[in-house]
């Protein structure tokens, strides 16, 4: 049998790509639950996946400040970025809102409000193609994991996330956090 990292799934036949999705969906016991790290690397590749993206504010009748949280993985070494989460089979927008506050953040939502941004990224680097819906957040109390507030938009902040606060506030570049 080839090693299977040197399959070539352009030479497969249409039964044979067939197949291999019908396996690949077997793998995948319970969709709410994600798909595993090699599997959505593979389809968000090829299909856009979409994102619930939580824009922190510290008033959500007058923002001021948004919350940056860091990050440093291998698709973004060295960065901060807003908090967010990739919806999930079956699930609502506001489902994947309330969750990602609770599990990132550590605390509850008082108030929030939908952006109507969407945003469609192709990150040609990263390989991803998502569309983030964007909703400005108050928190029901502080959140209890390492983050910082800002009214400008850090250097190594997340692509996306730059374009978020440069069009929704107007805001310019400063430095960069957490380095």
């Amino acid at each position: 049998m080839a090693n299977q990292s040197n399959i070539d799934i352009l030479k497969l036949s249409k039964e044979k790509v067939k197949n291999l999705a019908v396996l690949l969906l077997k793998k995948i016991s319970n969709p709410e639950n994600g798909l595993g790290k090699d599997l959505f690397d593979a389809i968000i590749a090829v299909a856009p996946q979409t994102t619930v993206e939580a824009v922190i504010v510290d008033n959500i009748d007058h923002p001021t400040k948004v919350l940056v949280m860091p990050r440093n993985d291998r698709n973004y070494p060295k960065s901060c970025h807003l908090p967010g989460s990739f919806i999930r089979y079956s699930e609502t927008f506001l489902q994947r809102l309330h969750h990602l506050v609770r599990t990132e953040l550590k605390t509850g939502i008082k108030k929030f409000k939908d952006t109507n941004i969407k945003y469609n990224c192709l990150e040609k680097k990263n390989k991803r193609h998502i569309i983030g819906f964007y909703f400005l957040v108050q928190l029901s109390t502080h959140p209890k994991v390492t983050h910082k507030w800002v009214d400008y938009i850090p250097k190594n902040l997340i692509k996306q996330h730059q374009d978020f606060l440069k069009n929704y506030f107007g805001w310019k570049k400063g430095t960069s956090l957490w380095k």
